[in-house]
């Protein structure tokens, strides 16, 4: 796969999206991709290795190319500690475009296909167990304050950095543990169940590149 990350850029088919190795900087590679033409995403793909089709909406070629390039993002980020989430999405993705792909060249509708009667389903995921990139929060001056112990924010996102950056070295708390440890500070307020509102945020913090989530 020809991409080249240099000079907080990544560089593919000769076209250039922002692409700082940062927290957030997945996010801002994918609304790079949004703005490209269809003439550049498929360049862009062709360059990835993905087959296009001229039937294919530029939004799902928008979906695959971005995902290619925020997995790449995140395999130079830390490749020895890619979220199962993203991994996960990216499997999903390249396996949903694979089918689009073979369906547009039969000639046949692009909808999704139904599940058959009687086809079993898909086994429940694994719980994840959760880990804080420190050194990327100590990058972000925006959120590297969370890390003070003493630091009183109500802040959701802040309260979980705290607990997770209290943990032992090495050590990734569970979500229970990690909605035990929050729920003990007495600060964190949600109108959700409060298991529910820690599981958002983690996987909010986890896109942003701050926290790892493997499974167990």
């Amino acid at each position: 796969m020809a991409v080249e990350f240099r000079d907080g850029n990544l560089t593919a088919a000769g076209v250039t999206l922002p692409a700082a190795l940062a927290p957030y900087g997945q996010v801002k590679l994918f609304d790079a991709v949004k703005a490209l033409t269809r003439g550049q995403l498929d360049a862009v793909a062709l360059e990835l290795g993905v087959e296009t089709h001229p039937g294919l909406s530029d939004g799902d070629l928008v979906l695959t190319v971005g995902s290619e390039l925020q997995h790449a993002w995140f395999v130079n980020m830390n490749p020895k500690e890619i979220p199962a989430n993203v991994e996960n999405n990216h499997g999903a993705r390249r396996r949903a475009h694979a089918d689009l792909v073979v369906t547009l060249k039969k000639g046949g509708p692009t909808v999704a296909k139904k599940r058959k009667a009687g086809r079993p389903a898909r086994a429940a995921a694994k719980p994840l167990q959760y880990k804080l990139y420190t050194s990327k929060v100590e990058e972000d001056k925006d959120v590297k304050k969370y890390l003070d112990p003493q630091n009183e924010s109500k802040r959701h996102d802040g309260i979980i950095i705290q607990v997770l950056a209290g943990a032992k070295s090495g050590e990734r708390m569970s979500l229970e543990q990690v909605t035990a440890s929050v729920k003990a500070t007495g600060r964190y307020t949600t109108g959700d169940e409060l298991a529910k509102s820690v599981r958002w945020h983690l996987a909010k913090l986890e896109k942003e590149g701050l926290v790892s989530a493997t499974e167990a």
